[in-house]
């Protein structure tokens, strides 16, 4: 969840998390692809950190 945490610092919205990995929506029958996908590339600006969903040492 470290990259979850840390795309949201930077400022994305559109986060998600897999409830129990691969190995569980496998178990489950559920859809996925192994294709490799193909984006359009771009340029992108990453956003000032959002210090405010951080916890310091402090403040645990």
């Amino acid at each position: 969840c470290y990259s979850f945490w840390l795309f949201a610092m930077y400022g994305h919205k559109k986060l998600k998390i897999m409830n129990g990995g691969r190995t569980k929506w496998e178990a489950e029958k559920r859809e996925y692809t192994k294709d490799v996908p193909h984006f359009q590339e771009t340029t992108y600006h990453a956003q000032p950190v959002d210090e405010s969903i951080r916890a310091f040492r402090d403040d645990v």
